[in-house]
């Protein structure tokens, strides 16, 4: 539900994912759209059968856009929902299920794909109008993808190659706001550093045995932040070929890191505890 920060009050209606009271249901991502007041959630609807259905809805106008539209019957707490930045589509993210939607039309530019994994991460690649798709976990086979990235075109939902080399251990994948980067850790240890645009290698940053979990970089892309698995922060200047500048520890694992947008001297860090 939205609420007005300066009335205090609610905007419009709540979404719930169904309207049966015998059924349960939970959101599991949201997002807001860059520009119009259009909010979209996805749930987890739990009856005789469980799907997760997608909700989009306009609180202004008071107008449902997407009416529960169902993209998944995989159940679990890994799920992304997001407009991607110039607000012309909608990504959803279900475990190992992709869906886009038009936000033009609000219908899927395709048919929702399945990836062969355990679940999946999508980025947008930054004015390319495409998605990175990072594959985790064993597929149907029991074993992890040999190429666990893969392109996905946002206009008809085509895949690609990722056009990289030696990337069968790739762990993390994370563009630089305006795709001036790619960083790319992988399952050994290591951190490596593109170009985002060409793909072509920049930099080698770690080697094997320093092991990274979670990557971001601020709004400038002058500096990346990286969490390790030992609860270690490290804070990379990339106008100085990725030289360290500060490092510090937490007492808690680390489950979340971002620079805050627009601020390179603000940076979110959350762990297990919260």
């Amino acid at each position: 539900e939205i609420w007005e920060v300066e009335s205090g009050k609610p905007i419009g209606k709540p979404l719930k994912g169904t309207d049966d009271s015998t059924m349960g249901y939970f959101a599991t991502s949201k997002d807001m759209h860059p520009t119009q007041p259009i909010i979209a959630s996805t749930f987890f609807v739990i009856s005789g059968r469980t799907n997760t259905v997608v909700e989009v809805y306009n609180y202004k106008t008071d107008q449902t856009l997407v009416d529960r539209v169902p993209v998944s019957e995989d159940v679990g707490n890994l799920s992304q929902t997001f407009f991607t930045a110039d607000g012309k589509h909608l990504v959803v993210v279900i475990l190992k299920t992709l869906a886009i939607f038009s936000t033009k039309t609000w219908e899927l530019v395709s048919q929702p794909v399945a990836f062969d994994s355990t679940y999946i991460v999508a980025k947008e690649i930054p004015g390319q109008r495409k998605l990175l798709i990072r594959k985790s976990g064993p597929g149907k086979s029991g074993k992890d993808s040999t190429n666990p990235l893969v392109v996905v075109s946002l206009d008809g939902g085509k895949l690609s190659e990722v056009g990289l080399s030696n990337i069968g251990d790739v762990s993390g994948a994370e563009y630089s706001e305006n795709g001036r980067f790619l960083a790319l850790s992988r399952n050994g240890g290591g951190l490596d550093l593109h170009h985002g645009h060409s793909m072509d290698p920049y930099l080698k940053l770690f080697s094997a045995n320093e092991l990274f979990s979670l990557m971001s970089f601020s709004s400038s892309e002058r500096y990346l932040a990286l969490a390790s698995p030992d609860n270690t922060i490290r804070i990379l200047d990339m106008d100085n070929s990725g030289v360290e500048i500060h490092r510090f520890l937490v007492n808690n694992e680390i489950n979340f890191l971002k620079f805050i947008p627009g601020r390179d001297d603000r940076l979110y860090i959350g762990d297990k505890t919260g």
